[in-house]
Protein backbone atom coordinates (compact mmCIF):
# COMPACT_ATOMS: atom_id res chain seq x y z
CA UNK A 1 0.00 0.00 0.00
CA UNK A 2 2.74 2.47 0.94
CA UNK A 3 4.74 1.32 -2.06
CA UNK A 4 1.81 2.12 -4.39
CA UNK A 5 1.41 5.55 -2.82
CA UNK A 6 5.15 6.23 -3.17
CA UNK A 7 5.05 5.18 -6.85
CA UNK A 8 2.08 7.50 -7.51
CA UNK A 9 3.89 10.40 -5.83
CA UNK A 10 7.05 9.74 -7.85
CA UNK A 11 5.08 9.54 -11.10
CA UNK A 12 3.24 12.79 -10.28
CA UNK A 13 6.56 14.48 -9.46
CA UNK A 14 8.13 13.27 -12.72
CA UNK A 15 5.18 14.48 -14.78
CA UNK A 16 5.22 17.88 -13.00
CA UNK A 17 8.95 18.23 -13.66
CA UNK A 18 8.56 17.44 -17.37
CA UNK A 19 5.69 19.93 -17.72
CA UNK A 20 7.76 22.60 -15.96
CA UNK A 21 10.77 21.99 -18.20
CA UNK A 22 8.63 22.09 -21.35
CA UNK A 23 7.08 25.39 -20.19
CA UNK A 24 10.35 27.11 -19.17
CA UNK A 25 12.81 25.92 -21.84
CA UNK A 26 11.34 27.90 -24.78
CA UNK A 27 11.39 31.10 -22.69
CA UNK A 28 15.05 30.58 -21.83
CA UNK A 29 15.91 30.09 -25.49
CA UNK A 30 13.92 33.19 -26.52
CA UNK A 31 15.82 35.31 -24.00
CA UNK A 32 19.11 34.25 -25.55
CA UNK A 33 17.85 35.17 -29.02
CA UNK A 34 16.48 38.53 -27.84
CA UNK A 35 19.84 39.49 -26.38
CA UNK A 36 21.59 39.06 -29.73
CA UNK A 37 19.17 40.70 -32.19
CA UNK A 38 21.46 43.76 -32.36
CA UNK A 39 25.17 43.34 -32.96
CA UNK A 40 27.77 46.11 -32.78
CA UNK A 41 30.03 45.82 -35.82
CA UNK A 42 32.09 48.97 -35.28
CA UNK A 43 32.56 51.53 -32.49
CA UNK A 44 35.35 54.00 -33.31
CA UNK A 45 36.33 57.66 -33.27
CA UNK A 46 37.76 59.76 -36.08
CA UNK A 47 41.10 59.97 -34.21
CA UNK A 48 42.80 58.22 -31.31
CA UNK A 49 44.31 61.36 -29.70
CA UNK A 50 42.51 64.60 -28.85
CA UNK A 51 43.32 67.95 -27.25
CA UNK A 52 41.07 70.25 -25.17
CA UNK A 53 37.68 71.28 -26.57
CA UNK A 54 38.27 69.34 -29.75
CA UNK A 55 35.29 67.97 -31.67
CA UNK A 56 35.18 64.20 -31.60
CA UNK A 57 33.27 62.19 -34.18
CA UNK A 58 32.08 58.86 -32.81
CA UNK A 59 31.02 56.24 -35.34
CA UNK A 60 28.71 53.34 -34.53
CA UNK A 61 27.81 50.59 -36.98
CA UNK A 62 25.15 48.06 -35.95
CA UNK A 63 23.44 45.12 -37.55
CA UNK A 64 19.85 44.53 -36.51
CA UNK A 65 18.15 41.23 -37.22
CA UNK A 66 14.77 43.00 -37.44
CA UNK A 67 13.22 46.47 -37.62
CA UNK A 68 13.25 48.02 -34.14
CA UNK A 69 11.56 51.18 -32.89
CA UNK A 70 12.67 53.48 -30.06
CA UNK A 71 16.16 52.06 -29.63
CA UNK A 72 18.42 54.20 -27.44
CA UNK A 73 22.16 54.42 -28.07
CA UNK A 74 24.19 55.87 -25.21
CA UNK A 75 27.82 56.95 -25.50
CA UNK A 76 29.66 58.18 -22.43
CA UNK A 77 33.15 58.31 -21.03
CA UNK A 78 36.20 60.37 -20.06
CA UNK A 79 35.12 59.79 -16.50
CA UNK A 80 37.60 60.96 -13.88
CA UNK A 81 36.18 61.64 -10.43
CA UNK A 82 32.88 59.87 -11.32
CA UNK A 83 31.73 62.50 -13.82
CA UNK A 84 31.31 61.59 -17.51
CA UNK A 85 32.56 64.48 -19.64
CA UNK A 86 31.14 62.79 -22.73
CA UNK A 87 27.49 61.85 -22.24
CA UNK A 88 25.44 61.57 -25.43
CA UNK A 89 22.36 59.57 -26.36
CA UNK A 90 20.09 59.14 -29.37
CA UNK A 91 16.74 57.40 -29.62
CA UNK A 92 16.00 56.15 -33.10
CA UNK A 93 14.48 53.39 -35.17
CA UNK A 94 16.79 50.69 -36.53
CA UNK A 95 16.05 49.06 -39.83
CA UNK A 96 16.74 45.39 -40.43
CA UNK A 97 20.33 45.09 -41.59
CA UNK A 98 23.18 47.57 -41.26
CA UNK A 99 22.70 50.89 -39.46
CA UNK A 100 25.28 53.69 -39.13
CA UNK A 101 25.06 56.38 -36.46
CA UNK A 102 27.39 59.33 -35.83
CA UNK A 103 27.72 61.18 -32.53
CA UNK A 104 29.48 64.55 -32.16
CA UNK A 105 31.00 65.54 -28.81
CA UNK A 106 33.56 68.02 -27.48
CA UNK A 107 36.46 66.82 -25.40
CA UNK A 108 36.90 68.46 -21.98
CA UNK A 109 39.60 70.93 -20.99
CA UNK A 110 42.81 68.96 -20.52
CA UNK A 111 45.73 70.30 -18.47
CA UNK A 112 48.61 68.89 -16.54
CA UNK A 113 47.30 70.54 -13.38
CA UNK A 114 44.06 71.53 -11.70
CA UNK A 115 40.99 72.85 -13.48
CA UNK A 116 40.53 70.11 -16.01
CA UNK A 117 41.12 66.51 -16.91
CA UNK A 118 44.64 65.13 -16.75
CA UNK A 119 46.26 63.94 -19.98
CA UNK A 120 46.17 60.22 -20.61
CA UNK A 121 44.01 57.35 -21.79
CA UNK A 122 40.24 57.42 -21.19
CA UNK A 123 37.51 54.95 -22.01
CA UNK A 124 34.35 55.58 -24.00
CA UNK A 125 31.38 53.24 -23.60
CA UNK A 126 28.48 52.37 -25.88
CA UNK A 127 25.20 50.76 -24.84
CA UNK A 128 22.31 49.84 -27.10
CA UNK A 129 19.00 49.66 -25.25
CA UNK A 130 15.74 48.22 -26.57
CA UNK A 131 12.57 47.69 -24.54
CA UNK A 132 14.40 48.78 -21.36
CA UNK A 133 17.09 46.11 -21.80
CA UNK A 134 20.70 46.56 -22.79
CA UNK A 135 21.02 44.38 -25.88
CA UNK A 136 24.59 45.24 -26.91
CA UNK A 137 27.56 47.13 -25.49
CA UNK A 138 31.14 47.97 -26.36
CA UNK A 139 34.02 50.21 -25.28
CA UNK A 140 37.12 51.85 -26.71
CA UNK A 141 40.03 53.93 -25.44
CA UNK A 142 41.12 57.38 -26.61
CA UNK A 143 44.01 59.59 -25.45
CA UNK A 144 43.80 63.19 -24.27
CA UNK A 145 46.83 65.45 -24.50
CA UNK A 146 47.45 68.66 -22.59
CA UNK A 147 45.89 71.90 -23.77
CA UNK A 148 49.41 73.36 -23.80
CA UNK A 149 51.05 70.54 -25.75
Amino acid sequence: MQKDLLNKVLIAFAISTIVLIVAILPNMQNNKQDESFVQIINFTTDKKTYSSFEEMKIFVKLISKKDLENVTLKVWGIKPRNYAYINESKTLNLKKGENEIIFLAKTPYCTSGCGGVYPGPYDLFLEVESESKIVAKSSLTINLISHYA
